[in-house]
Parts: structure tokens; C-alpha cells; sequence
């Protein structure tokens, strides 16, 4: 999916590090979330650069949704630096 829809040229055993499912296994089957972590983050920039490309891709990947992993404290700090942006431009 990174070469042929993002076009973000990645080879699996160099450029990623670690792929693994969080949380457990549901009795309905839901999809758990999938962690990559790649090795270098410029890798990872050009991925979240490039996922407007997903609106063009196939109905099953146009469902994929990508953010940042964050620790409760970088959330948190985040979630401040929006609510202060809003209000600045507001008034």
C-alpha cells in the first residue's frame, strides 16, 4: 500500500521496524488497530504527507485511518495547542 497508493517507496525489511495489533481480539471480529514503526521518520512524515491519496484508492482502503502515536501527555499537550488556536482565531 505505501508504494502503489501513497507512493512512498518502502521496503519491508529495511525501512520498517516493528508491525504488531493492539488490544486483544474481539468476539465480533472487529478490525484491531495495526502499529508500524518505521526507522526513519521522514519515512513516516512523507506516509501522513501522502494519505490524501487515500480518497482516491479503493473503497477498502479509503476506510484506513492514520494518525500519530502519541503518549497521554503529548495528547494532552495537543489537545491545548488546538483548543489555543481556535480560540485565537476566533476573535
Amino acid at each position: 500500500m505505501l508504494n502503489n497508493v501513497l507512493n512512498v517507496p518502502c521496503e519491508d525489511k529495511v525501512d520498517i521496524k516493528k508491525v504488531f495489533r493492539l488490544g486483544k481480539p474481539s468476539i465480533e471480529g472487529k478490525q484491531r488497530p495495526l502499529l508500524i514503526e518505521f526507522r526513519d521518520e521522514a519515512i513516516k512524515n512523507r506516509v501522513l504527507e501522502n494519505l490524501s491519496k487515500l480518497r482516491d484508492a479503493t473503497e477498502q482502503l479509503r476506510q484506513i485511518s492514520v494518525t500519530h502515536d502519541m503518549m497521554e501527555g503529548e495528547r494532552e499537550q495537543c489537545r491545548e495547542l488546538v483548543k489555543e488556536c481556535r480560540e485565537t482565531t476566533k476573535g
